[in-house]
């Protein structure tokens, strides 16, 4: 896991998490001003101020593997979020935001390798019972 990222990410897949690209990594992501790594915060790919589009099909698709996952117990830690997403297929990259790294705030994400892992992963976890909690699973994007 790099000092720059504070997530989970499966070691074997080398891609971009910003654009789902996979030949740069973020820091060289045309697309890094969202994390105020260059000056002004301005797009490397130079769109106008307040103009940035991500349109490519390729981040599409990466988009499209987005899923969020809410209403986690107060226990839940980012290897449960694996070991839940995995049997479903492989995952690029996982989350749980944790509050003084102790108590989950209730929600996650997972990026998945592939739209058809992550479709399978919110119909086989939804509603499933964990510490308590039914877990819920959505798009992240739902309308992409």
């Amino acid at each position: 896991m790099s000092a720059m990222l504070h997530f989970w990410r499966d070691p074997e897949f080398e891609f971009c998490y910003i654009c789902g690209e996979d030949n740069h990594e973020e820091f060289f992501c045309p697309f890094n001003y969202l994390y105020g790594i260059h000056e002004l915060r301005i797009c490397k790919a130079r769109c106008p101020p307040g103009k940035h589009l991500v349109v490519s099909s390729r981040h599409r698709e990466f988009l499209r593997c987005f899923v969020r996952v809410s209403n986690l117990p107060p226990n839940f830690r980012q290897w449960h979020l694996g070991r839940l997403c995995r049997a479903f297929g492989p995952m690029r990259i996982w989350h749980v935001p944790m509050l003084n790294d102790e108590v989950c705030r209730g929600l996650g994400f997972a990026i998945f390798k592939t739209r058809e892992h992550a479709e399978a992963a919110i119909e086989g976890l939804n509603g499933e019972c964990f510490g308590g909690c039914d877990v819920r699973l959505d798009w992240a994007y739902p309308c992409i």
